[in-house]
């Protein structure tokens, strides 16, 4: 009696093992059978756990079968997927999931953790899965034979299922799709929240301030996916998803820097992700930009200006890793020059060869001198900076939507604008040179 529950946990998987050898199945006869044994078995799911509660016989081995035939049922995913009612992708986010949280618990008891504890989230997300799963199964195609009348009501249902817009059944594969990732985030989010609790021995206040720094860093880490990105297309010459996907990594360079601030959540770890991002985003790819665009003029030559681009910005990133935020930097900001050379050479006025050039020599000289350039908050108190943020704003916003698009720019002289207005914060030392100096000291 003590291994009952464990014994109807059990018939579940080898129930799901059943089903998988009567699928893919052609008539309808074989269609109600398996969904009449489909049902059975989701209710020994709520079935075991009620008998443990009830006769108090809860077990540590049905702790451990009962999650797992859980993920063993959610793998009738499969067949479904064989009699094509279902696409792969749904499939592929739903046993990613429970792979996952397999790991998960692993994990989390091969390091002294304790088990992560069903939540909400996961019970709901099985209450959609199983009744969704059910109509799948009604929806596959079938000859119809003839069949015993006590099936009929059963037959039906599935002729009633049958008639639902193909909408419908979309929506309900997704909202499982969608609830299947709220509920390994939540999972996860308490996977993480126990494990930092213990390194920090129950100190709640240092497990916030590690965690807050989690944020920051994640987009940092983006900066850097989405910088490789424009490597890659700037290598395949195209040379506007690059400029989009710098746009893109200039974001969240912003917004790493501005959350880390805000939440008090700086750490060496994140500094040092930031610092790679800014050499991967404003480096490498204005440097493979430079080398791609001027290599069939000259090998030699590209080769010698991407060099010398790539060691602007790592002495110009070492340097302010030495100095630290202030309200003016020394030298032109990395991600500006990646930008101004960007959107140069997808420009109609300042792509030629000789312009090019001088602009990235420019931009270089800029990076490693020590000229005083305003920090972005410093726009708000500026009457200079006042009257070229917003047409900056305005303008990128442009571009990007002309990007995204694919369009040139040409009739309109988007990017070139854009370029010109970046150019009025390239002047900006001449403006507040005095105040620098003031601020410095």
């Amino acid at each position: 009696m003590g291994q009952l529950a464990n014994i109807i946990t059990a018939c579940r998987i080898f129930g799901v093992g059943l089903i998988f050898w009567m699928t893919p199945y052609v008539s309808n006869f074989t269609q109600i059978v398996v969904i009449l044994f489909y049902t059975f078995i989701c209710l020994t799911d709520f079935l075991d756990g009620w008998i443990a509660r009830r006769l108090k016989i809860e077990s540590e081995l049905g702790k451990i079968l009962d999650p797992l035939a859980d993920k063993i049922l959610v793998l009738l995913f499969l067949p479904l997927l064989e009699m094509q009612v279902i696409t792969a992708f749904p499939v592929f986010i739903i046993l990613a999931r429970e792979f996952a949280m397999m790991g998960l618990r692993v994990y989390s008891v091969q390091n002294g953790g304790d088990s992560i504890p069903a939540q909400f989230t996961g019970k709901l997300k099985t209450a959609l899965t199983f009744p969704v799963c059910g109509i799948l199964f009604g929806r596959v195609a079938v000859e119809k034979v003839d069949i015993p009348i006590i099936f009929e009501p059963v037959q039906l249902l599935i002729d009633w299922v049958v008639t639902w817009p193909s909408s419908i059944i979309l929506l309900l594969v997704y909202t499982v799709v969608a609830l299947t990732i709220w509920s390994f985030i939540d999972y996860f989010d308490h996977f993480l929240w126990g494990m930092y609790l213990k390194r920090f021995n129950n100190n709640e206040e240092k497990a916030r301030q590690t965690l807050r720094s989690l944020i920051p860093n994640f987009f940092s880490i983006l900066n850097v996916f989405f910088g490789c990105l424009g490597i890659f297309f700037a290598l395949n010459y195209q040379f506007r998803y690059s400029a989009l996907f710098l746009v893109l990594c200039v974001v969240f360079d912003a917004i790493d820097g501005s959350i880390a601030r805000k939440l008090n959540a700086s750490t060496a770890l994140g500094a040092r992700l930031d610092t790679l991002a800014d050499f991967v985003s404003f480096g490498i790819l204005p440097a493979t930009i430079i080398f791609v665009y001027l290599k069939d003029v000259s090998l030699v030559g590209s080769i010698a200006l991407a060099i010398v681009y790539a060691i602007s910005t790592t002495y110009r990133l070492i340097r302010f890793s030495s100095t630290g935020h202030s309200d003016y930097f020394d030298g032109v900001p990395s991600p500006f020059a990646a930008s101004i050379v960007m959107f140069s050479k997808i420009s109609v006025l300042f792509q030629s060869l000789s312009v090019f050039t001088v602009i990235v020599l420019l931009m270089s000289l800029l990076m490693v001198s020590k000229l005083p350039y305003p920090h972005r908050h410093m726009a708000a108190k500026r009457r200079f900076l006042r009257f070229v943020q917003f047409p900056a704003f305005v303008f990128t916003l442009l571009s990007m939507a002309m990007l995204i698009r694919g369009k040139s720019g040409g009739n309109f002289y988007v990017y070139d604008i854009l370029v010109m207005i970046f150019g009025l914060y390239i002047l900006s030392p001449l403006i507040y040179w005095n105040d620098a100096r003031n601020n410095r000291h």
